[in-house]
């Protein structure tokens, strides 16, 4: 998700661009899926701040019953970018050691952001519902497809 901000970079603090995104992604493995939402891109005097109010959808698999289900990840982004590259005079800027970066082409990527964001929403046990009974320890059966013949311990 890569955006050219050479023009918003030599606009005033303060401007704002707004932008819908609908984009797929992948996090490094498996398959890709979609990320939609708003971003709002405002001029700061270091560079760009980008908020977002985004939502990923990806399929996944029960920790408890191992049956496959869609999660949706919503989340909230606020982040600013700094030019490594000065917008007026093409000379080198010094950056945040551990900032986000818009690179010498002025060409802004989201993906590494994109990525963290959606990371730290994952929850750490991924469940199909709240309540999901998991699967009998004795033969596999999946619990929430109602009861069956296992001896009870």
């Amino acid at each position: 998700m890569r955006f050219e901000v050479g023009e918003q970079l030599r606009e005033t603090v303060g401007t704002i661009h707004t932008y819908d995104l609908e984009e797929r992604m992948g996090l490094g493995e498996g398959e890709e899926f979609p990320v939609a939402g708003r971003l709002i891109f405002t001029r700061t005097s270091h560079g760009l701040l980008i908020t977002a109010n985004l939502e990923a959808t990806m399929e996944a698999s029960c920790n408890r019953c191992l049956g496959s289900f869609t999660l949706s990840l919503p989340f909230h982004m606020e982040e600013e970018f700094h030019p490594t590259m000065d917008p007026w005079k093409g000379g080198r800027l010094a950056t945040p050691e551990d900032a986000f970066t818009i690179d010498a082409h002025q060409v802004l990527d989201l993906t590494e952001a994109l990525r963290q964001y959606i990371l730290l929403q994952m929850p750490m046990k991924q469940l199909c519902r709240p309540g999901c009974l998991g699967l009998c320890p004795h033969c596999g059966h999946n619990l929430n497809l109602g009861p069956h013949s296992c001896p009870r311990d």
